[in-house]
């Protein structure tokens, strides 16, 4: 029997491979591609995009990767819930003077500020304080690569 040695760095690359396939944890490789451009991106694919950038740019380690997803995970879906409640605020919204509605959307806003702050303390036990903002840049850069692809179309 022949015993097959990896080096250091060829374990942390098949580890963060592994790693990064379970992250995903969605169908990418059934899911079949757009046939046209008319064609919406579907919210899972969006993900797999989204998920693809973040980790090209953050450059985390192995063990940084299997702390940092769950937590992005949590936070990406806290976020998509506070702009389905801005949705349903906009929706809700008749042309006259509604301070309630205000008053909610400004709660949202701070809601959003209270869990990005969650967030960061969070992360300060995994990554260091330069890739946390780095982390939030890069969440901004994927939004403004997505709808400038977007509007390519």
């Amino acid at each position: 029997m022949t015993k097959i040695y990896l080096t250091k760095t060829m374990r942390k690359i098949i580890l963060t491979a592994i790693i990064a396939i379970c992250a995903l944890q969605t169908n990418a490789f059934v899911q079949p591609k757009p046939q046209n451009n008319n064609q919406k991106c579907t919210h899972e694919t969006v993900q797999q995009m989204r998920i693809a950038f973040v980790a090209s740019k953050l450059e985390l380690t192995t063990k940084q990767s299997q702390m940092f997803w769950p937590l992005n995970n949590q936070y990406t879906k806290e976020l998509l819930e506070l702009g389905r409640q801005r949705r349903e605020i906009r929706k809700s919204l008749n042309g006259k003077t509604d301070k309630n509605a205000l008053r909610k959307w400004l709660e949202l806003e701070q809601k959003e500020v209270d869990i990005k702050k969650d967030y960061a303390e969070k992360l300060e036990d995994i990554i260091p304080n330069d890739k946390i903002v780095k982390a939030f840049v890069v969440e901004e850069r994927f939004k403004y690569h997505l709808l400038k692809n977007f509007h390519k179309k």
